[in-house]
């Protein structure tokens, strides 16, 4: 505009937010004088009223967008940092299922790279039979209404993995399901250890040696049949003892019990041969190995004691027993004992 501005007529009316503070305010210029009455007021201070809420929608919106995109980026870092398999399925008018995006987990885990499913429908990308059973899945979570757990294994190119699947069905404004959000945590390794476990708990229980397992005071948790056969004693009658105090005679050589003890309080495995005690009096030489092994408590302390794994060996007759020992003292050997944890007092 050329010229200074002529004003001939203004009126203004301030503008607050909720909290009643000034925010700035709405004037009206004209270069002309003009009437401005009682009705005329009345419509600035209602076009003022306007402003203030469409500033306040403003404000809202502009809150609101900031959240979204924090919420949207500590989405997508959980999205793509989680180690757990994040998919979404998209739910079709017709009831068909889509495959949606994957994150990197489930790519990785899977062996189905980024885009290698998006867009696709189950039984363009898997084995007829694997494909059914996944819809199965799918159709069961939109059927239910709600979120459902199941464990499934499935052979994709990463590999067979076992897996404890999550489905939650995402609604549209008319209540309608349009998406199943799916979260499933790899338990291959959980599984293989538990077989392990299984299979070396079969080997343990079955085997002729005994096995003993002490907590960290080197009291007796757990001992096997082969235990019970070579010393007579069964798991209700050494439970929470020591076994020196229950093995050890008259005859067990006090050097290796101390020299047992010292290793133990440097928390050092090691092997021995000990004369014990057959729960019916009979002297044997016992050949044991211990193993100290980490329990819960050491690994949250970072330190402290360790439990025991102690095998058991018959290692002589019980009618060569004195011979042995005899001719060991002679020689001024000392025997290793192990059956045991720590000398009793």
């Amino acid at each position: 505009m050329a010229g200074p501005l002529q004003v001939g007529f203004y009126a203004a009316v301030p503008l607050h937010s909720p909290e009643g503070q000034p925010v700035g305010t709405l004037c009206l210029v004209d270069g002309a004088p003009r009437a401005f009455g009682p009705e005329d007021q009345a419509d600035l201070r209602g076009l003022a009223a306007w402003v203030e809420r469409e500033l306040l929608t403003s404000q809202a919106e502009t809150q609101l967008l900031h959240s979204l995109g924090e919420v949207q980026a500590r989405y997508q870092g959980l999205f793509n940092h989680t180690g757990d398999a994040l998919f979404w399925v998209e739910v079709q008018a017709d009831g068909s299922f889509v495959f949606g995006d994957t994150n990197p987990a489930h790519q990785q885990l899977t062996g189905l790279p980024e885009g290698a499913l998006r867009g696709k429908r189950p039984r363009e990308v898997l084995s007829a039979g694997l494909a059914a059973a996944v819809e199965a899945r799918y159709q069961e979570a939109v059927t239910a209404g709600h979120p459902i757990h199941y464990e499934e294994s499935l052979d994709l190119p990463g590999g067979l993995r076992h897996w404890n699947t999550e489905l939650v069905p995402v609604t549209d404004e008319e209540g309608c399901i349009v998406r199943l959000v799916g979260v499933a945590r790899d338990l291959t390794e959980r599984r293989r250890l538990e077989e392990e476990h299984r299979l070396l708990a079969e080997v343990v229980r079955r085997t002729d040696n005994g096995v003993v397992l002490s907590d960290a005071e080197g009291k007796v948790i757990w001992v096997n049949e082969g235990f019970t056969r070579i010393s007579g004693y069964t798991l209700e009658e050494v439970r929470g003892q020591k076994p020196g105090k229950i093995l050890q005679g008259p005859d067990t050589n006090s050097a290796t019990v101390a020299r047992m003890a010292r290793a133990v309080a440097r928390q050092e495995s090691f092997r021995e041969e000990v004369l014990n005690y057959h729960k019916g009096g009979r002297p044997y030489w016992n050949a044991i190995e211990v193993q100290l092994r980490a329990g819960r408590q050491e690994r949250r302390n970072n330190g402290g004691r360790k439990a025991l794994l102690e095998r058991h060996r018959s290692a002589a007759p019980a009618g060569r027993v004195g011979k042995a020992h005899r001719l060991h003292g002679a020689a001024g050997g000392h025997h290793s004992p192990e059956g045991v944890r720590a000398p009793e007092g």
